[in-house]
């Protein structure tokens, strides 16, 4: 659901197709949370119970994931709560635009968390590696071009004061 909630925002929001899931995007977004509570609750019976007692005998991997997945729940909280729509109104325009840049720390961290998990299973899971490089990388293409087209139509236009 995460992947679906990143596109919308490096996609064109005026193609219909768009438009309408837009209107839904902090709905889908607190599905997603919730669901990736659910997620961490489940493996974070153990993984994080041992994080928190006993570090030392993890597996570098689990560590360095379940290290990765606190620093996300500390990121996803705040951008779930202020998906609903009660709590968006509350806030200024300014403040849930600044805290909302945080879901491409969040966006990154899970591929950083994937990665983590599935390289050192390169041979099972190449597949998924592949999977996830191209997802996250066809996102981050497409979010930096939509940011550079949108910096170049509110950027001031400057005269050319030179000769010509």
């Amino acid at each position: 659901m995460f992947i679906v909630v990143m596109y919308m925002g490096a996609l064109n929001a005026k193609k219909p197709a768009i438009s309408k899931l837009v209107g839904i995007r902090g709905e889908l977004s607190i599905i997603a949370c919730i669901l990736t509570l659910g997620h961490n609750i489940v493996y974070g019976r153990h993984i994080f119970v041992n994080l928190f007692t006993n570090p030392a005998e993890m597996k570098p991997q689990a560590l360095i994931a379940s290290i990765i997945s606190i620093i996300m729940i500390a990121i996803m909280l705040p951008l779930m709560l202020t998906s609903f729509a009660a709590v968006r109104k509350r806030m200024s325009l300014a403040a849930w635009k600044s805290l909302q840049r945080w879901a491409y720390v969040f966006f990154a961290l899970i591929y950083a968390h994937v990665m983590v998990l599935f390289l050192p299973k390169f041979s099972e899971k190449y597949l998924d590696i592949i999977a996830y490089t191209f997802i996250f990388g066809a996102y981050a293409v497409l979010r930096v071009t939509k940011a550079v087209k949108t910096s170049k139509n509110t950027l001031p236009q400057r005269e050319y004061a030179g000769k010509a």
